[in-house]
């Protein structure tokens, strides 16, 4: 093809979208965070340090389902994500509480390093109570069961409490290894991913679980469609406030922790902590409330009004999830761009999205009593994590279509 003189358009080469696909890196991190997965997968079904599990089988040799249900709820990644969840869940109110703190962590990257040691250290002296907890219950379960049964413990007494906490330990510290390599060569957040993980496998199972309730008659099929229908209407409603902030969080998160991917996931911490929170607010209020009128002998019958499921427990939860909305945008978005037009709908519209689709999820739970295996706020940070796995910008992996002007056409 000869050159083209000055001023003539040269050849157009059309984009190859699969080798655009394969260059972002997509597959690569794609196929690290499915190995990750499988391997924490796996290591829920391996039975704790301590645990017999000849013990979960009958005399026939058939599986005794309980038993095995127990073993599967106390393998060595039991606890999980769950006493980072709970140390972080802690501090995310004290930096409500405490903007100075949000200051010191923001200030340098030094800070932030010295930030996630202390909590890694919080989160393992928590799983070692927790595991301590844990240990107490299986031993007092050990006892309780018939004398004739199999021995589910190896060993009683000290012995099998110190094996089980370090097995627990180890196995939450495993979780953090797995969530740490998911967000940085994998896809996502890995805390979030991992910590929605269960739940996520629990959908998978969700057919067999109801099941039962249709063959008896407990639930009827319109309950299964109307929660369905609920569950994707709030699910795109997410999806879209998630896409939003995306995009606007790097804009507007503070300057001090402007790099594109700290800020966008501070943004998103306005669509996530604020269910967590309201609940874990609501639910400690609740529990003082009910704990004042036992003291004082007042009538319990009052503590129906904040039983779940009910208005008074709904309006509360909704209403504190509103509140930490609010607090948490104006923790981290810039104070210039807090007060604008679109940044405070785009807030209310969070807060409305998040604290509606808490209730519907009780609602559905409580009152319809539809078996699901996820909460209000558990639905929440999956459908944000499902959609941070998807490309920020998909038009450069979809070929242009070509434009052609009257010339390309010969007459005839």
């Amino acid at each position: 093809m000869p050159p083209t003189s000055a001023g003539e358009p040269g050849p157009v080469t059309q984009p190859n979208a699969w080798a655009d696909f394969l260059a972002s890196g997509f597959l690569r991190r794609l196929g690290v965070t499915l190995a990750l997965l499988a391997m924490y997968r796996v290591a829920s079904f391996w039975p704790a340090a301590g645990i017999d599990l000849s013990a979960t089988r009958t005399s026939s040799g058939q599986i005794d389902a309980q038993s095995f249900q127990l073993v599967e709820r106390l393998s060595p990644v039991a606890l999980g994500l769950l006493p980072v969840f709970t140390v972080l869940s802690i501090l995310e109110f004290a930096k409500l509480a405490l903007p100075t703190l949000k200051f010191w962590i923001d200030a340098s990257s030094d800070n932030r390093h010295t930030f996630h040691r202390r909590v890694l250290v919080a989160s393992l002296l928590l799983a070692a109570f927790q595991a301590y907890g844990m240990s107490v219950a299986l031993q007092d379960y050990e006892s309780s069961r018939a004398a004739m049964a199999p021995p589910l413990l190896v060993a009683t007494g000290t012995s099998f409490t110190i094996i089980f906490i370090v097995s627990q330990v180890v196995g939450t510290a495993f979780c953090i290894w797995i969530a740490d390599k998911i967000t940085r060569h994998g896809l996502g957040s890995g805390f979030w991913l991992l910590y929605a993980f269960p739940t996520l496998a629990g959908f998978a199972v969700l057919p067999s679980t109801l099941m039962p309730f249709l063959e008896n008659g407990t639930l009827a099929p319109h309950a299964i469609l109307i929660s369905a229908a609920a569950l994707i209407a709030s699910a795109l409603a997410i999806a879209a406030i998630v896409r939003q902030w995306m995009h606007h969080g790097p804009a507007s998160v503070a300057v001090k922790t402007a790099q594109p991917n700290i800020a966008t996931t501070d943004a998103l911490s306005i669509v996530i902590w604020p269910p967590f929170l309201g609940v874990g607010i609501g639910g400690l209020l609740i529990g003082i409330v009910t704990g004042i009128r036992s003291l004082f002998g007042v009538d319990e019958t009052g503590a129906i009004w904040f039983a779940p499921g009910t208005f008074a427990t709904l309006a509360l939860t909704m209403i504190l999830i509103w509140l930490f909305t609010s607090l948490i945008a104006n923790s981290v978005l810039k104070p210039a761009l807090s007060d604008t037009p679109d940044t405070r709908r785009l807030v209310q519209q969070t807060a409305l999205v998040t604290s509606v689709t808490y209730a519907a999820i009780e609602l559905l739970v409580w009152k319809i009593e539809m078996p699901l295996v996820v909460s209000g706020p558990i639905w929440i940070a999956l459908v944000t994590v499902m959609v941070l796995l998807l490309p920020t910008n998909i038009s450069r992996y979809v070929p242009t279509p070509q434009t052609f002007n009257d010339d390309d056409f010969s007459s005839t």
